[in-house]
């Protein structure tokens, strides 16, 4: 779909996409495509590369480097798996960084959102995205950083980004990863 103000001319519009049709294309084929649960595929999980097999089985079981999901909804079940490792994993954090800044957070939330990775609210609420474990531990371990250096400076001043940098000697190669793949993080679909 193409956008433009009511005044220019259809002309116009079929001239610009003419020149610029192969750059159109190589931006088009950067977007990543969604990715679906099935079975023999890799998901990263934490760290580690899970295949995923599909059993008649109803519940999720975890073997070694294995995650056996319900054929029957396969997406719905590595969903709510993931979240609940997710949880675990990003409240350990949540607790440690809170503890090293010297002031605790009030609770912590997981969502999906599309723009951003956490928040912190000025009552010491975390929002982080549970698709964070998808990333590499250090990325999650980053980005939970961050956020807890809000509980004690609600802003991105100098003093902020000192913070983080004690808590995350590595911040801006974890916050690189994050801008060049992150929207890999959110192409996984668990229809």
């Amino acid at each position: 779909m193409l956008t433009a103000p009511l005044h220019v001319r259809e002309h116009l519009l079929t001239d610009f996409l003419e020149e610029r049709t192969d750059w159109l294309q190589q931006a088009m084929e950067r977007i990543p495509q969604p990715r679906g649960i099935r079975d023999g595929m890799v998901l990263p999980v934490d760290g580690q590369d899970m295949r995923v097999a599909l059993t008649r089985r109803r519940g999720i079981r975890v073997e070694g480097q294995c995650l056996e999901l319900p054929q029957s909804r396969p997406g719905p079940a590595a969903l709510g798996w993931l979240k609940t490792v997710a949880r675990d994993r990003i409240i350990t954090l949540a607790d440690h960084y809170a503890r090293r800044v010297g002031r605790p957070h009030t609770g912590l939330t997981l969502r999906d959102p599309r723009s951003r990775w956490g928040s912190c609210s000025s009552d010491g609420r975390l929002m982080l995205s549970w698709r964070l474990i998808l990333a590499p531990p250090a990325v999650c371990d980053y980005v939970v950083a961050h956020e807890a250096a809000h509980l004690i400076e609600m802003n991105h001043g100098q003093d902020f980004w000192r913070l983080t940098e004690e808590l995350c000697p590595d911040w801006r190669s974890h916050r690189d990863w994050l801008r060049t793949n992150g929207s890999e993080l959110h192409q996984w679909r668990f229809d």
